[in-house]
């Protein structure tokens, strides 16, 4: 890296102030060309953080005196910097004030607001997706069934290793039986 760079990378090592840090970043980025990898392991932290603390840089003035008058934690503006516009980010943060809402209740309110979903209902047990992944992986020898949920989707994930002629009636049977039961659901 490039001389002028690397002091400007140590300025944000150095920076406390997470907004001052945010121009710092901003400017290594956009004006001296470091991408956010090379910063975080010059300095030493996760490009999803660094990326996090970038964001910063678009809340407005008013949301930012609320932080610094301890009306609202720097998790906060992590969590509203999320949101794009500014009007959308003063409804919320003045959302945030009236309630008093948390941190996860600020984060559940921008999630519905970005994926217009909430989190409600259960993720499944440890131990049934165990069981129910045992059971797919009995009828299908050799399969792999891995289940991932988040607040806002689940994913299943099959793995079948051989080639295409060993994997396609795999692949025909497991959809064809997906389809049958959707149908039958349907019915009832």
């Amino acid at each position: 890296m490039k001389e002028d760079v690397l002091k400007v990378l140590d300025q944000i090592k150095d920076e406390e102030d997470f907004f001052n840090k945010s121009k710092l970043l901003n400017f290594a980025v956009k004006q001296k060309g470091a991408s956010i990898k090379d910063i975080g392991e010059y300095i030493g932290m996760k490009s999803s953080y660094i990326c996090h603390i970038m964001r910063l840089e678009r809340i407005p003035e008013l949301i930012l005196d609320g932080y610094y008058s301890k009306l609202v934690s720097i998790t906060h503006l992590f969590i509203i910097a999320r949101i794009k516009d500014k009007e959308t980010m003063m409804a919320i943060y003045e959302e945030v004030l009236a309630k008093g809402l948390t941190s996860v209740q600020t984060e559940e309110l921008v999630r519905k607001h970005l994926y217009k979903l909430t989190s409600e209902g259960d993720y499944i047990p440890p131990g049934e997706v165990d069981g129910l992944a045992s059971q797919f992986n009995g009828r299908y020898k050799h399969s792999s069934l891995k289940v991932l949920q988040t607040r806002i989707h689940s994913k299943i994930t099959i793995e079948i290793p051989g080639s295409l002629q060993q994997t396609t009636p795999y692949v025909r049977e497991i959809i064809h039986q997906l389809l049958s039961s959707e149908q039958r659901a349907e019915k009832e």
